[in-house]
């Protein structure tokens, strides 16, 4: 019975320590209402599931206003958003139109804050802030 006890315990240890940790992290930055999804306001965890949600579920997204805070990555020119959960193990891209390109090219490996459309599981209409 103490082992069960202490399994018991220790999963609830693991669920509070990571319900805490959504809270402290959560970015104080308040919720831009000029853009449908602000990533910015997101945690590392949160901003994580809401990109992989937009990538599985591109119809639901197409159109959206996306602001987003994050390293620029490129490779053989394509460029990308990369966003990794909170222990940093797991990540995921979000693709940037080709036709954002030359806002990046100073930019690689760098975090950039910028607003764009969601259009075909890219992000368009690219515009640094």
């Amino acid at each position: 019975m103490s082992k069960l006890r202490l399994i018991f315990v220790i999963i609830i240890g693991f669920i509070g320590l990571l319900l805490f940790s959504v809270l402290i992290e959560t970015n104080n930055s308040e919720k831009d209402t000029s853009v449908d999804i602000d990533l910015t306001s997101l945690n590392n965890n949160l901003a994580y599931s809401q990109v992989k949600q937009m990538n599985n579920f591109k119809d639901d997204y197409e159109g959206k206003s996306i602001k987003i805070y994050s390293y620029v990555y490129n490779e053989d020119d394509n460029y990308y958003f990369e966003i990794k959960d909170q222990m940093g193990c797991c990540n995921i891209k979000l693709d940037i139109d080709r036709n954002c390109n030359n806002l990046f090219i100073d930019k690689t490996n760098r975090k950039v804050r910028v607003i764009g459309i969601f259009k075909n599981g890219v992000i368009t209409d690219c515009k640094l802030v």
